[in-house]
């Protein structure tokens, strides 16, 4: 074997550095990537909740006339 020369000892030191780097990247990533993955799921089930809770109005609504005139003259409150 023979003594690491300076710019050989350079050239390690920059590839460690490099390896280092990339690790880096890596974990942070993976780390969106996990972060955008709860973001979704989290939207998913709001919208399928928003979407649940419209179907129960729509029924309400549809079985009691009155509720709809309420809601319609409250949404058109402005108008009138």
């Amino acid at each position: 074997m023979h003594p690491i020369k300076a710019d050989e000892s350079r050239d390690l030191e920059h590839l460690r550095t490099w390896i280092a780097e990339q690790r880096f990247v890596r974990i942070k990533r993976e780390n969106i990537q996990r972060s955008i993955g709860h973001a979704t799921a989290i939207l998913k089930a709001k919208f399928l909740e928003i979407e649940l809770a419209n179907k129960e109005n729509n029924s309400l609504l549809t079985t009691a006339p009155h509720r709809k005139q309420l809601l319609t003259s409250f949404l058109c409150f402005p108008c009138s």
